[in-house]
């Protein structure tokens, strides 16, 4: 974009370039559709866009461009819960002045009041609706749309329902037209993040500090990137830090999204050496990818989905669905990670998009869950929609699970990277991760090692930790340490037949072999420590 325009000029071109739908909308206005529904997470920047896609850009060079809506020559108006209906250009202030006026005003604040006042506008009115996904559900609302179409479908005129996660319902199905809002691409937020610099009179960033503040603003609204990078400026230029925690806080707004802000990697993770070997390659692949997603204890997550267990209400089905087709039509690639408790399978997922420098987003299934299925169905399209915006449509979920016999074969199979067993570390596996944890804990390197045999990493973490907090031998500390292995032990063998030529291992290359791999089925190394 050139950076030397005028600013009138420079918010023409950003204002009908920016947004692809424009063109759909322009279309469906064109041949008077009267209803549409756009799926949006920057409304007001969506009612710019949509107005300044009606205006002949050639014609509209010279104009002021500071209120996109006076261009045009047809009312527009806003509704929403808290104003009711106001005019957003002079022809909308004039049938308000005459329709609505002061002594009506309030009446309009009921949306249902409000679509029957907007069965008398004239020919090519433009009514954009806030939040309509919220009232969907009410008869009234419903029925006062329904009454607008034909009404609309004769003089031109279009009602415009903006908000999120869209669930039109069968009286509607047939007569509105669904449109969705793409964020910005990395390109379109290249060119914001210049134009907010340059308006401010600060340096441009070298190429590598503009990809990294590009990376830090995707996922984000045309208006809300804008923002977020004038707050980041200072002196110097833009701070990237500042304008990446900034994003983590939108995330973790979102409801079910959540950011991992720890900064361990795969050093910090002792043994699964064939996975980590595997996600690294991954991570550098002609479809790498530009954020991980980590569902943990999925199975627990979709309980009630396939009628193993009672979910009555069909919330958990319904997620399962929306998930299952997500994963298909967006190509997500991903992986499950099997295993006993302790044995590294969440600190893989959380360290594996550290590895390469890319966001780790939590996303928690039970936490969309609502006593309606719509709210819940709504809640987990607009967490989708976040990570597809994010990551570019090129997500890798990482689940891990400690028994995926209750998942439906469908969503195993979305996982194309394959099911991985995680199993308790072998003997040179748990040296590794105690020296890990010595370095941690400041442990003296001849400290003497209780018996570790069939330990979990968590486990030998747990006993370093308590040996530095209590300031006790490893040894004392061990009396305090119920392994996995033995508290879990038909758990573990009925997790390692499931396995048995059915899994990859994540600790040894090719499929896990219960009889070959397993650690507790060879001789503990005898070693002379303080008991």
């Amino acid at each position: 974009m050139d950076h030397d325009l005028l600013p009138s000029e420079t918010k023409r071109i950003h204002m009908s370039e920016q947004y692809p739908l424009a063109i759909d909308f322009r279309t469906a206005r064109n041949v008077s559709v009267p209803l549409i529904a756009v799926n949006s997470l920057d409304p007001a920047a969506t009612m710019r866009a949509l107005a300044w896609s009606l205006v002949n850009v050639a014609s509209a060079s010279q104009a002021d461009t500071d209120n996109e809506f006076g261009l045009h020559a047809f009312p527009i108006l806003k509704w929403d819960i808290g104003h009711g209906l106001i005019p957003l250009n002079e022809e909308g202030k004039n049938w308000h002045t005459q329709n609505v006026g002061p002594s009506k005003q309030n009446t309009t604040i009921n949306p249902a009041e409000a679509l029957r006042v907007l069965e008398k506008v004239p020919q090519r009115t433009l009514t954009f609706i806030l939040n309509g996904h919220r009232y969907l559900s009410n008869d009234f609302f419903i029925q006062g749309l329904w009454n607008c179409r034909d009404l609309y479908k004769t003089n031109g005129s279009t009602i415009v329902l903006l908000g999120i996660g869209f669930k039109l319902p069968p009286e509607l199905a047939n007569d509105v037209v669904l449109l969705n809002e793409p964020l910005p691409t990395a390109t379109q937020l290249e060119s914001i993040i210049k134009e907010q610099l340059s308006a401010a009179s600060l340096p441009l960033p070298d190429p590598a500090t503009l990809a990294k503040a590009v990376d830090a603003t995707l996922g984000l609204g045309a208006f809300t990137a804008e923002q977020e990078v004038a707050r980041s400026m200072q002196a110097s230029g833009l701070n990237v830090d500042k304008l990446w925690e900034r994003k983590r806080q939108i995330i973790d707004a979102t409801p079910g999204l959540s950011v991992w802000r720890g900064g361990s990697s795969y050093a910090q993770i002792g043994g699964v050496a064939t996975i980590k070997h595997f996600l690294k390659q991954v991570l550098v692949s002609k479809r790498a990818p530009r954020c991980i997603v980590w569902l943990d204890e999925i199975e627990k997550s979709l309980s009630g989905s396939t009628g193993q267990a009672s979910d009555t209400s069909g919330v958990s089905q319904a997620l399962l669905g929306i998930l299952l087709s997500y994963m298909q039509d967006h190509q997500a690639s991903g992986l499950l990670l099997v295993g006993p408790n302790g044995t590294s399978k969440s600190a893989i997922a959380k360290a594996t998009g550290a590895e390469a420098n890319i966001p780790t987003i939590a996303l928690d299934i039970s936490g969309l869950k609502s006593s309606l299925v719509g709210s819940s169905e709504q809640q987990m399209r607009q967490a989708l929609n976040v990570i597809s915006a994010i990551s570019q449509d090129k997500a890798c979920f990482i689940a891990t699970s400690n028994n995926i016999s209750q998942l439906p074969p469908e969503l195993i199979r979305r996982f194309g990277y394959g099911t991985w067993y995680v199993d308790l570390p072998s003997q040179d596996e748990r040296e590794a991760i105690w020296n890990i944890y010595f370095a941690k804990f400041g442990l003296a390197a001849d400290t003497d090692r209780p018996n570790d045999h069939n330990w979990t990493g968590a486990e030998i973490e747990r006993c370093a930790r308590l040996s530095w907090e209590l300031s006790m031998p490893l040894s004392e500390a061990a009396k305090y340490i119920v392994p996995t292995a033995i508290s879990a032990k038909e758990s573990i063998k009925a997790l390692e037949a499931q396995a048995h030529q059915t899994y990859l291992s994540a600790n040894r290359e090719g499929v896990f072999d219960q009889n070959r791999d397993t650690p507790h089925h060879t001789r503990p190394r005898t070693i002379t420590l303080a008991q």
